[in-house]
């Protein structure tokens, strides 16, 4: 984008008004007062809706799937899209600089991608008699009538009967769209306008001045929060102790991938911290540390042992297993030790031996 464009869409963003010029009609953010009563009237839908029969979405799916239109396939298929992108996407930062193979690990990830958005938008389609679904709607009409105004400021239904008797479905079905669809900014442009000028010079200024769009937060827009959070994941990249090179802040997939491998790291960090603190008493020059776990606090614990040391837990596991019970000296890397501390010993002697001589 060139300065042109991203100011036009950043001044779009920060009015938050939507303006449908087919009917000169304005779409005005939602204020808090209406944000709460939106939520009360889903509430409201969901219980009638339930108390008329109909079913939820986990409900609805199950009957779904017993009548073969949906599939537990298709959701394990989902499931294994969504790990096989990350994987795609953590491991491009191993080819930075083999440009051929990042090409098609990143041509491989848009075709993931695609596969999984038609996988999702299949299901949501077969879930649009659900529960959620009919709260979602009268909500949104909800929305509608009380956010369009006329050019002059006014509202263009005056109260919920002039709406409820209002008989163009086609109007009140394309301003929902376009409010809660088509008004959206994509993901990749909030990016680019997140991390880059002029964007960057007014996020740095709001730090000092405070409200950046002349609202209060519980009152932003979607596209004003999604700004304002990519604008917080930058922040965390370039202010980063290991700062990423200018090539991957401005590759989204790159960026991607080594935020996910940050997090690994803090992750790793924060287990071992707290393994730390769980042995502050350890004595010094001790090379096992024992911690009371159940089975599945087990294999974090392992995840924590370097590479040597899980390969010798692993040994001592076969052992155990063949052979049932078995003594703390009999296993394979305390006899190791043993055979080691008296070879230490022999050497040790046979020194002052010929010392003696």
């Amino acid at each position: 984008m060139d300065h042109f464009q991203k100011e036009r869409i950043i001044n779009y963003i920060s009015w938050g008004h939507i303006i449908y010029e087919s009917d000169n009609l304005i779409l005005y953010p939602l204020t808090t007062q209406e944000k709460s009563i939106s939520s009360f009237i889903y509430e409201k839908e969901y219980n009638n809706a339930i108390n008329s029969g109909i079913m939820k979405e986990e409900e609805l799916l199950r009957y779904l799937i017993e009548n073969q239109e949906w599939s537990i396939e298709n959701e394990n298929k989902i499931n294994q899209i969504k790990s096989d992108i990350r994987k795609i996407v953590r491991g491009l930062l191993d080819l930075v600089f083999q440009k051929n193979k990042l090409n098609v690990a990143k041509l491989m990830l848009r075709k993931a991608e695609k596969c999984l958005i038609e996988l999702i938008m299949n299901k949501n389609d077969l879930l649009i008699n659900s529960v959620e679904s009919y709260a979602s709607l009268k909500q949104q009409r909800f929305i509608i009538s009380k956010i369009t105004h006329k050019e002059d400021g006014s509202l263009f239904w005056k109260n919920n009967e002039e709406f409820n008797n209002f008989t163009d479905l086609e109007l009140i079905n394309k301003l929902t769209n376009i409010f809660f669809v088509e008004s959206r900014i994509s993901t990749f442009v909030m990016r680019e306008l997140a991390r880059t000028q002029p964007w960057r010079n007014i996020w740095s200024a709001s730090k000092n001045c405070g409200n950046l769009f002349n609202r209060s937060l519980l009152e932003s827009t979607d596209n004003q929060l999604e700004l304002i959070s990519w604008s917080q994941i930058y922040d965390m990249a370039y202010e980063s102790y290991e700062r990423p090179s200018n090539d991957i802040i401005e590759d989204d997939d790159l960026l991607d991938s080594w935020f996910i491998r940050q997090s690994e790291k803090m992750e790793e960090r924060s287990k071992k911290e707290s393994v730390d603190n769980l042995v502050k008493n350890k004595k010094s020059g001790k090379q096992e540390i024992f911690i009371f776990s159940d089975r599945e606090g087990a294999k974090d614990i392992y995840e924590l042992n370097e590479g040597l040391n899980r390969l010798k837990i692993r040994a001592k596991q076969k052992v155990i297993d063949s052979r049932g019970n078995i003594r703390d000296q009999d296993l394979p890397d305390n006899q190791m030790e043993m055979r080691e501390q008296l070879a230490n010993q022999l050497q040790e002697k046979m020194g002052n031996v010929r010392k003696g001589r």
